[in-house]
């Protein structure tokens, strides 16, 4: 786009403001492409993406509680652990460094009530706990990969099983 040339026969005055609205408008247009300019320069004396590292992460409510921490053990496992506004283990997820893993929900007393684990062959368990902490329920894959069952009553007794 052209300027427009400035007419003589305008006034003095109207030809001064046409020329001080181009002005400043050059000077922001100059000032824009300055910051990028600089902005691009200073892009390259900055470090690049970082990595953050770590073998521990913490994860802190407003009261400085953990309410969650995933690690890495000394044995090459790692595990994520979610705690309730107490501190507590509620739910916890592991992987063991041979390829085995569980996860795990626990009640407000500690105790694991439910269980989902596999070997480091990829077979299968489901536990399910009472409140009391004892098994109720396995459910997996067994001998030759066929599936089974056990029911435990309260006294941790089998009730029953299946095959």
């Amino acid at each position: 786009m052209e300027p427009r040339p400035i007419a003589p026969a305008q006034p003095l005055e109207q030809r001064i403001l046409l020329i001080e609205g181009r002005y400043r408008r050059l000077q922001t247009v100059l000032a824009v492409v300055g910051l990028v300019a600089c902005a691009r320069i200073a892009a390259h004396f900055l470090p690049g993406p970082s990595t953050l590292v770590a073998s521990r992460w913490l994860l802190l409510d407003r009261s400085q509680a953990v309410r969650a921490e995933m690690t890495t053990e000394m044995d090459g496992g790692v595990l994520l652990r979610l705690n309730n506004a107490n501190g507590k283990a509620r739910a916890m997820w592991k992987l063991e460094r041979d390829g085995s893993g569980v996860l795990r929900m626990s009640d407000e007393q500690g105790f694991n009530r439910f269980e989902v684990a596999m070997d480091r062959e990829g077979t299968p368990l489901l536990v399910l706990t009472g409140a009391d902490g004892h098994t109720r329920t396995r459910l997996g894959l067994y001998e030759a990969g066929s599936p089974g069952i056990m029911l435990f009553d309260p006294a941790r007794k089998l009730a029953w099983s299946a095959p």
